[in-house]
């Protein structure tokens, strides 16, 4: 069996960007950074996914997207896969921290 070549971008001859653009990728989701972010590209939305939980409403890694629509946490995401819906909603969740069991979505 013949070895595998290396695969990284150095030999991809196109960004990353470049590929997704290229090949329609409408919206590209990411997380794990605690923050909700959108950014677009060139038609391609890159959406950062908050941390529902998070009860201090801080902009946690905001200094690492310098453009695009920040909300502070606590939220969600709901994604439709449809065409009579907009594709992508943000529902922020007020957490009393006193009452934990006591949630409000908006």
């Amino acid at each position: 069996m013949a070895p595998m070549p290396a695969i990284s971008p150095s030999n991809w001859g196109k960004t990353v960007h470049k590929l997704i653009a290229d090949n329609n990728v409408k919206i590209v989701f990411q997380g794990h950074d605690h923050i909700f972010v959108r950014q677009e590209l060139d038609g391609v939305i890159y959406q950062t996914c908050p941390m529902p939980a998070d009860p201090y409403y801080s902009l946690v890694n905001s200094s690492y997207f310098l453009t695009g629509d920040k909300v502070a946490n606590p939220g969600h995401v709901r994604i439709a896969v449809s065409s009579q819906y907009e594709p992508l909603s943000y529902f922020f969740i007020l957490i009393d921290i006193s009452k934990r069991n006591q949630i409000a979505m908006f």
